[in-house]
């Protein structure tokens, strides 16, 4: 709380446009854009072959302190990236790659395992029990998919600093920590 005179407020989307699977679940439009399925149905042959994108539709998947620009629900302006995001950045899913989506030359790649704010399925497993799986970044540095609520990973928080921010020195490591000024 120090430092939120440095920081914009500015959006972090959830895009939960979805589509309806089988055996009752419901599938995120991201997932199909980096992973796909073998039965494609008309409409998410054309979310699959949409290009990656950043933003939502709905204001409530607009995460932001201010209800101006988003939906205000946001002590702080800190939140997570999305998938698509970490596509942009070099990441690879790990079906559509010969190397299992194994990937350390990307500046995203942290040697551990994180959430990301992209939803990825939703629905009744074989016993009807609720389920809810978000995507991550694997420890390799792969994209992973169907990672269970429940489970126990880490977090990569994500900021914007203020335009007028100025960075004056260190390399981001808790050796070397940034430091930033005001301009």
């Amino acid at each position: 709380t120090d430092y939120i005179n440095y920081l914009e407020d500015t959006p972090f989307y959830n895009e939960r446009d979805y589509i309806l699977g089988e055996d009752f679940q419901t599938i995120f439009a991201p997932r199909f854009r980096i992973w796909g399925t073998q039965n494609l149905n008309d409409y998410t042959k054309e979310v699959a072959a949409t290009t990656i994108k950043i933003g939502a539709k709905n204001k409530e998947d607009i995460f932001t302190v201010s209800n101006e620009i988003g939906n205000g629900s946001l002590t702080y302006p800190v939140g997570l990236l999305m998938q698509d995001e970490v596509v942009m950045a070099g990441g690879r899913g790990h079906i559509s790659t010969i190397d299992g989506g194994t990937n350390k030359n990307y500046f995203l790649y942290t040697d551990s395992t994180y959430w990301l704010i992209t939803p990825c399925v939703y629905g009744y497993n074989f016993i009807e029990e609720k389920f809810v799986t978000i995507d991550f970044v694997k420890q390799d540095g792969g994209l992973a998919g169907h990672g269970s609520v429940f489970s126990a990973l880490g977090v990569r928080p994500v900021i914007s600093l203020q335009s007028a921010t100025v960075f004056l020195s260190g390399d981001g490591t808790s050796d070397s920590p940034y430091v930033i000024t005001s301009n």
